[in-house]
């Protein structure tokens, strides 16, 4: 009698193994959440399926865990210490090897279906206390990630897998291969230049150290005609008098499309091993300057600061138009 006790304990425990509460939406993703967002009820109550199934989940497995110590338990109290964890053990190994089985996989589905409604409010009632085992179930080896995104989210919900500092890495590395150059460029309007006849004298290099930058487009006419780019380190032992820009400029100038993405504009980086990109529209004109810092910080998920850097993000202060471009005493935006 006790022997059959051990095997029906047994049949249980693959039961339980076998049956699977996650839910089997019927719509995609958007297609669910539009459907929902307009009242349907089908979809709707796959939204709240899919958001309860990870808790079900996680009472399976304190269900599973239980039924493991009991039958184990009862092993011992059976066939003695030593027989008992021999039997139990080799009997919970075997689990994996018979609940994938077809008659079982259909009894364990019936089964399923009749359960869910029961555990759906045992769940929703102790959700709080299953919020940590969710986490750990996500992370289980048998969790199939289907986007970039669902994995991000995954991460973000399991709090201490990795550090602040390792997310911000981890989810800047998805969203880099979207960004574009002109995304991140500093803008046209915060572009500090100087002309190519302009004289370097004592008053315009203190004038150049004090917009914070180091490297400066050099232009011939406009800003629309780059013909080099100033560097201030090349002017530390620099002897004030009538040597223009032209002549100090390095007269090498690397352009770069704004809808290049920042993966384009990383490799050409390191390719020219250069740092600073003259960003230009499809009519070849200047909108913008592209640096190897700006895709770094993308990249890194981290704002770069130097002692060179006046402003952390020149994009939001070209937003307050500090130039006053275009805005003369009688300008009229329509």
């Amino acid at each position: 009698m006790q022997t059959v006790i051990v095997f029906f304990g047994w049949c249980v425990l693959v039961l339980v193994a076998a049956m699977r509460f996650s839910a089997h939406p019927e719509f995609s993703d958007s297609e669910r959440a539009r459907r929902a967002a307009e009242g349907d009820v089908t979809a709707q109550r796959e939204v709240e399926q899919i958001a309860l199934s990870p808790y079900i989940n996680a009472l399976q497995f304190v269900i599973k865990t239980l039924i493991i110590s009991a039958f184990i338990t009862y092993c011992v109290y059976v066939y003695g210490i030593v027989g008992g964890v021999l039997v139990g053990t080799a009997a919970v190994l075997l689990v994996p090897v018979w609940f994938r089985a077809a008659f079982v996989e259909r009894m364990a589905d019936r089964v399923s279906q009749k359960l869910r409604p029961f555990l759906a409010k045992a769940a929703t009632m102790l959700r709080p206390a299953l919020g940590w085992l969710r986490d750990r179930e996500a992370l289980s080896a048998d969790t199939v990630v289907h986007s970039s995104r669902e994995l991000l989210e995954l991460v973000e919900r399991s709090p201490g897998v990795m550090s602040k500092d390792q997310l911000k890495r981890f989810e800047a590395g998805f969203v880099f291969d979207g960004r574009t150059v002109a995304s991140v460029m500093t803008p046209r309007s915060m572009i500090d230049a100087l002309p190519a006849s302009e004289t370097l004298g004592p008053l315009v290099i203190d004038e150049l150290y004090k917009t914070g930058h180091s490297r400066f487009p050099v232009y011939d006419g406009d800003l629309d005609h780059v013909v080099g780019v100033l560097y201030l380190h090349d002017l530390i032992d620099f002897k004030t008098g009538s040597k223009t820009a032209e002549k100090a400029m390095q007269k090498r100038v690397y352009y770069v499309h704004e809808t290049q993405t920042l993966s384009h504009a990383l490799h050409g980086f390191i390719t020219t091993k250069h740092h600073l990109f003259v960003v230009v529209n499809q009519y070849r004109e200047t909108v913008g300057l592209l640096s190897l810092e700006d895709v770094l910080e993308v990249l890194l998920g981290q704002k770069i600061v130097d002692e060179f850097d006046s402003f952390d993000d020149l994009r939001a202060v070209a937003e307050h138009n500090p130039k006053d471009n275009n805005s003369p005493p009688s300008s009229i935006n329509v």
